[in-house]
């Protein structure tokens, strides 16, 4: 009776395949096309199709059951969480870094005594920021002082660098999803250095402001380095 055929397994064709291809193809020349210059070719592969995916976490997390949303309460000051956070970053990481983007879907509290504003991001004061700093946070930093309750969010310390993302519309009646981008040209990027751990902080200031966050994400896209050896499959 013949031998079953033996099963080869699916080629993985990796991003780092594709530009090493890609620089093959545009540094070689043939017969019917000239080589083109190695300042084009990196053009090339700089451009932010090809850039890839190297961190990203999401809350909440897939499948996870808890209190949703997470609520920030400004009672009688300026409360901030953090939301979600990078692990430190190393300096080839921020080297290969093209840009950071956060998600969010979020609203305020939906009421407030200024009804001329309602709708608009007019005196609305629950808000997203980036955050960079270079310790951990930790549980109960008695540093952090009152806030922060959630077991999903942590109140950071005051004065490491901040960057506003985005407010929530005056008077919400519905979560509105946003996106927001920093790339290389962004204070974020500027103020960027190696052991630096980058936060999504949730803020809500003034007695009766409340940030609800339903949903929240970071992804940090990067220049894939030829040099490095292709992931395993």
């Amino acid at each position: 009776m013949p031998s079953e055929p033996a099963v080869t397994p699916p080629f993985l064709f990796s991003n780092h395949d594709a530009n090493l291809a890609l620089l093959q193809c545009l540094s070689v020349a043939t017969p019917k096309k000239p080589a083109l210059p190695l300042e084009l070719i990196l053009q090339i592969l700089e451009h932010r199709s090809r850039w890839v995916c190297t961190y990203a976490t999401a809350f909440p997390e897939q499948g996870a059951a808890g209190n949703l949303p997470i609520r920030v309460s400004a009672g009688h000051g300026l409360n901030m969480q953090v939301i979600l956070s990078t692990p430190p970053l190393s300096s080839n990481e921020i080297a290969r870094a093209r840009s950071v983007v956060f998600t969010f879907t979020s609203k305020d509290q939906g009421w407030s005594s200024y009804p001329s504003h309602f709708g608009t991001y007019e005196n609305t004061w629950t808000w997203f920021e980036a955050g960079l700093r270079t310790q951990p946070i930790t549980e109960h930093d008695p540093s952090a002082g009152n806030g922060a309750t959630n077991e999903q969010g942590r109140k950071p310390e005051y004065g490491y660098e901040r960057f506003i993302l985005q407010r929530n519309r005056h008077a919400g009646r519905v979560p509105e999803s946003y996106r927001v981008e920093l790339g290389q040209d962004s204070p974020l990027f500027a103020k960027l250095k190696a052991g630096d751990v980058i936060d999504l902080v949730a803020c809500a200031q003034y007695a009766g402001w409340e940030n609800q966050v339903h949903e929240a994400g970071i992804q940090i896209w990067s220049f894939h380095d030829l040099v490095e050896d292709a992931a395993p499959p």
